[in-house]
């Protein structure tokens, strides 16, 4: 009878435990499953985190322009007695000032801005550079800006609030006591030539402005003052 060659014994010894068990490879299916999970799990919260971030960045660079752009606008806000009616208003519909608009090779012009809220957004509306005060009353009284500029701000606003300085008066949150300060004055300054010296004080030295944004708790309040 014929021996088995010696490599022949080998594979018939090891043949039999080659290879993983069922249970080593549900093992390492429930290892490799849970590696899996977590991975996941780490990358969603890293997505997530990126997006809020994104957001929070776009919310605070978006705040920033708000801010940059309504003090620009609170610095060459004319005086009372250049117009000879409130520079600064504010209401229900949101603030509107008058303000100097200084265009390359002319005269100097004046520009009725107005914020308001829309949709959620805080909007800037700005009219065409006008050249007399007849235009300007006009601007200042009128509902229609189909012709002005406009551009969004802020967004995700819940709503904001103003209040004007009146140094008479204080901080005030109503603007028609502010407005009978100003009319005060305005009906008692001396004419021109009458011996005045220099420009009166400002009415309105002050503005607050109170925003209310969606998923904060409290509100941002920012204080700007009126003129150079």
């Amino acid at each position: 009878m014929q021996r088995p060659a010696r490599s022949d014994l080998c594979r018939l010894r090891v043949s039999p435990g080659a290879g993983f068990t069922l249970i080593e490879l549900m093992v390492a299916l429930a290892l490799m499953a849970t590696v899996a999970l977590l991975s996941w799990r780490g990358l969603d919260q890293v997505a997530r985190a990126r997006v809020t971030l994104s957001r929070v960045m776009d919310r605070e660079r978006a705040l920033s322009m708000l801010f940059d752009q309504m003090h620009s606008d609170l610095q060459l806000t004319v005086r009372d007695e250049d117009i000879g009616l409130p520079p600064i208003r504010f209401g229900s519909d949101g603030l509107q000032l008058i303000r100097t608009l200084h265009v390359p090779g002319q005269a100097t012009r004046l520009q009725v801005i107005r914020y308001r809220l829309d949709a959620g957004h805080i909007v800037r509306y700005a009219s065409a550079a006008l050249a007399n005060v007849g235009q300007l009353r006009a601007a200042a009284a009128g509902s229609d800006m189909t012709q002005w500029t406009s551009i969004v701000l802020a967004g995700d606003v819940g709503g904001f609030q103003m209040r004007l300085y009146v140094p008479q008066n204080g901080w005030v949150d109503d603007w028609q006591g502010a407005q009978n300060a100003i009319y005060i004055k305005l009906n008692t300054l001396p004419l021109p030539g009458s011996g005045g010296e220099g420009p009166s004080p400002r009415d309105i030295t002050g503005v607050e402005l109170e925003i209310h944004l969606a998923g904060q708790s409290g509100p941002l309040t920012r204080i700007f003052l009126v003129g150079q």
